[in-house]
C-alpha cells in the first residue's frame, strides 16, 4: 500500500498530470526527480513555494468533523521585527487562502512546524509560540521577536483569554480561532526574512530522519541500497513507540529494521497520502475511507490519463451530469461508477480508517479491488434497480447492522473483494431487524414493517447477484403462474416448501387485512408468533388460516386457487430443511408482496372460470344438438 501511495506521489509530479491542483498549492509541472534530489538538508533550502506545501496540513472550516475555524487572531511585527501593538489583531479566518497560515500541527506535547496554532486554550497557545521562538533563537529575525513577546507577554495573555472567552464562553463549542504572526502586513507564507517556509520543511525532515537510527540498508519501497530510516509519519497506525513482536523489540534504534524506508519514498508516499486525501477521502456510514490506486502494469499513457480523470472528478465532474451518475454508498460525490469504466491495469485499496487521539486505527483495509469487480457490483445494483424501482446501495445492509461495525465492515469487504457469507448468518440478520419492527412500541406499523421486509429481500437479491451467499442454487424447473414473483424473491426460492410459505404468507396478509376490515384490529397476527414460527408451527398456520377465511364467510375463488398451491407444495416436502429463521424469512416475504399474489390467484380463478363455462356453452350446445 505504502508502494502504491509512493507510486501515485511519483505521477502527481510528472509531465503527465498538471493543471489539476490550485495555483497556490500544488499546481507547479514539477519533475519527481527534481523533488526529491534531497540529499541533504542544504538542499531543502533550494525547494520552491509549491514544493514546501507538500508538507504543510489543509485546514478547512471543519477541521475534524467537531470544530470550525472562524477567527484569525495575529500579533503584527513591523520590518524591524518590533510589535506593532502588544495587543492581538483580530480579523476573519482566510478561509479561501488558509495555505497562508502554512499550518503544520506538531507533537501535542511540543509546538507545532510554525508559528501558527489551533489550541482552545489561550495559554496553550501561547506556551506553544514561545516555544517555537526558543527552538529558533539561533535566527536573528526569531530571537528580536521572541524578546517582544516576551516584553509583552501579559498583555498578549489577557488579550488572548478574553478573545477565548468571547469565542469559546462554553468549552463545548465547537468555534476555534488560529492564532499566528505577521510581519510588516504578511502572512507566514509570504515572508521571506526569515523564511517560515524552509525552516518547517528543515524541521520535519529533520524530525522524521533524526528521531530514529539511520543506517544504509535496502529501502523496503524502492528496494535500492541506500541510507533508510523508520517513520509513522506516512500513516500513524504504524508505530514506534509501543512494545510489538517485531524486529528490535524495546530497541527503537533498531525500528528501521521493520519499515527500512529512503528519504526519496519518503517523500513520494506523503505526496501520495496528500493527493488521496485531498482527492479521493469519502465518507462511509460513520467512517472515512481513502481510495489509494495501484498501478498493476506498465505506467502507459493510458493508465496515466485515468489517474488524471480521476483527480480531475471533483472539479470537472467528468462531464456526467448527476442525473446519470450511479452510487453504490449513501455519499454522492463518490467516483466508484466512474472507476469501474477503467481497465484492469490499475487496482485500488480501499483504507478505512478510526482516529484514535493522534495515531489512526485500521478499521478495514480491502486490497486490490479491481474496476471490473466494481462493475461487476454496479451491474448487480441495476438489476436491483430495476427489480424493484428503486436507488438500491449499500445503506439498505446498513440498517440491519448499524450496531456491529465489525459485521458491516466485513460484509463490506465480501462485497468488494468477493468471497462467501453465510446464508444462514445473513438470514438471521435480516429477521432480527424484521422482528425488531414488528413488535416495536408494542404496535405494527405496516409501512415501516413492509418498508424493512422489502429492505431484506433486496439485500438478499443483491449478494444473490454477486454470488456472496454460500447456499446452492438449483433451479426448480416448472411451469407456474407465479414463477415471475418467485424469480424477483430471489434464486434460492427454489424448492417446493419456500414457495409454500411464500404464498401462505400473502395468504396470511390478506386475512389479516380482511379481519382488520371487520373488526378494526387483526388478533389473528399473534398466529406469527412473533416471526418464530417452526416448521410444525407453519403446518398449523396453513390450517387455521384457511379456517378463518371460512368464519369470515370470505373464502373466495383466489383462496380456493392459493390453498391448493400451498398445499401441493407442502406436501412435497417431507422436512423442509430450513433454519426457523429461513422459514420466516420466507414467510414475511410473501406478506410484503400479498397483492402481487393475490392479483395472480384472481387471474387464474378468472381463466379457470372461463374454461368452465366454456365448458358449460360447449356441453348445452351439444346437448341442444342431440335433442334437435
Amino acid at each position: 500500500m505504502i508502494t502504491a501511495l509512493k507510486d501515485l506521489g511519483e505521477l502527481v509530479y510528472n509531465d503527465y498530470i498538471t493543471g489539476l491542483y490550485d495555483s497556490k498549492i500544488l499546481s507547479s509541472k514539477i519533475s519527481i526527480a527534481e523533488l526529491c534530489d534531497i540529499k541533504s538538508l542544504s538542499d531543502i533550502k533550494s525547494l520552491s513555494d509549491e514544493k514546501i506545501n507538500i508538507f504543510t496540513d489543509t485546514l478547512t472550516d471543519d477541521l475534524s468533523n467537531d470544530s470550525y475555524i472562524i477567527r484569525e487572531w495575529c500579533l503584527e511585527f513591523d520590518n524591524n521585527y518590533e510589535l506593532i501593538s502588544p495587543n492581538i489583531i483580530e480579523k476573519d479566518f482566510q478561509k479561501e487562502n488558509s495555505y497562508l497560515y502554512l499550518y503544520k500541527r506538531g507533537s501535542s506535547r511540543g509546538t507545532n512546524y510554525s508559528p501558527a496554532f489551533l489550541d482552545k486554550n489561550a495559554n496553550t497557545k501561547l506556551n506553544k509560540l514561545e516555544q517555537w521562538f526558543k527552538n529558533h533563537l539561533h535566527i536573528n529575525e526569531i530571537a528580536q521577536m521572541f524578546n517582544e513577546v516576551e516584553k509583552h507577554k501579559n498583555t498578549i495573555l489577557n488579550d488572548l483569554i478574553k478573545l477565548t472567552q468571547i469565542i469559546n464562553p462554553k468549552k463545548s463549542s465547537r468555534e476555534k480561532a488560529i492564532f499566528t504572526i505577521k510581519i510588516n502586513g504578511k502572512y507566514l507564507f509570504e515572508i521571506d526574512k526569515p523564511n517560515f517556509k524552509r525552516i518547517l520543511v528543515e524541521d520535519y525532515i529533520l524530525k522524521v530522519t533524526n528521531n530514529f537510527q539511520k543506517t544504509f540498508s535496502t529501502c523496503s519501497i524502492c528496494r535500492t541500497h541506500k541510507q533508510v530510516f523508520s517513520t509513522s509519519e506516512i500513516f500513524r497506525f504504524y508505530t514506534t513507540d509501543k512494545v510489538v513482536y517485531v524486529a528490535g523489540g524495546f530497541d527503537k534504534d533498531k525500528a528501521w529494521k521493520n519499515f527500512p524506508i529512503c528519504l526519496e519514498c519518503f517523500i513520494k508516499a506523503i505526496i501520495g497520502r496528500k493527493t488521496v486525501e485531498n482527492n479521493f477521502k469519502y465518507s462511509f456510514y460513520g467512517s472515512n475511507y481513502i481510495l489509494i490506486p495501484k498501478i498493476i502494469l506498465n505506467k502507459d499513457n493510458t493508465i496515466l490519463d485515468e489517474i488524471n480523470n480521476l483527480l480531475a472528478v471533483d472539479k470537472k465532474q467528468q462531464n456526467i451530469s448527476n442525473e446519470n451518475r450511479k452510487y453504490i454508498t449513501n455519499n454522492k460525490s463518490e467516483i466508484l461508477d466512474i472507476i469501474s469504466t477503467y481497465k484492469d491495469a490499475i487496482s485500488f485499496y480501499f483504507l478505512f480508517l478510526k482516529k484514535d487521539n493522534s495515531a489512526e486505527r485500521i478499521v478495514l483495509l480491502v486490497e486490490d479491488v479491481y474496476p471490473s469487480r466494481l462493475k461487476t457490483i454496479f451491474n448487480a445494483k441495476e438489476k436491483i434497480d430495476k427489480l424493484f424501482n428503486i436507488d438500491y446501495n449499500l445503506s439498505y445492509i446498513y440498517e440491519f447492522v448499524k450496531n456491529d461495525n465489525k459485521l458491516f465492515f466485513d460484509i463490506t469487504n465480501k462485497i468488494f473483494k468477493g468471497g462467501h457469507l453465510d446464508f444462514n448468518l445473513f438470514i438471521r440478520l435480516q429477521m432480527d431487524g424484521i422482528r425488531e419492527k414488528l413488535f416495536k412500541d408494542n404496535s405494527r406499523n405496516k409501512n415501516k414493517l413492509k418498508k424493512t421486509i422489502l429492505s431484506a429481500i433486496m439485500n438478499v437479491r443483491f449478494l444473490e447477484e454477486l454470488e456472496i451467499l454460500n447456499k446452492e442454487v438449483k433451479p426448480m424447473q416448472e411451469n407456474s403462474k407465479f414463477n415471475e414473483i418467485f424469480e424477483k424473491i430471489g434464486k434460492k426460492l427454489n424448492t417446493p416448501a419456500r414457495r409454500g410459505i411464500f404464498l401462505l404468507g400473502a395468504l396470511v396478509e390478506k386475512l389479516i387485512e380482511i379481519q382488520k376490515g371487520k373488526r378494526t384490529n387483526s388478533p389473528f397476527i399473534k398466529q406469527l408468533k412473533g416471526g418464530k414460527l417452526t416448521e410444525k408451527d407453519i403446518q398449523s398456520l396453513f390450517t387455521n388460516t384457511l379456517v378463518k377465511y371460512r368464519e369470515y364467510d370470505a373464502y373466495y375463488p383466489f383462496v380456493r386457487i392459493l390453498a391448493k398451491e400451498i398445499s401441493n407444495y407442502l406436501l412435497k416436502e417431507n422436512k423442509f430443511h430450513m433454519t426457523v429463521d429461513e422459514i420466516n424469512y420466507y414467510l414475511f416475504a410473501g406478506t410484503s408482496y400479498y397483492n402481487d399474489v393475490i392479483e395472480i390467484a384472481k387471474q387464474i380463478a378468472e381463466e379457470q372460470k372461463q374454461i368452465q363455462n366454456n365448458n358449460n356453452e360447449n356441453n348445452t350446445e351439444e346437448n341442444t344438438n342431440k335433442n334437435e
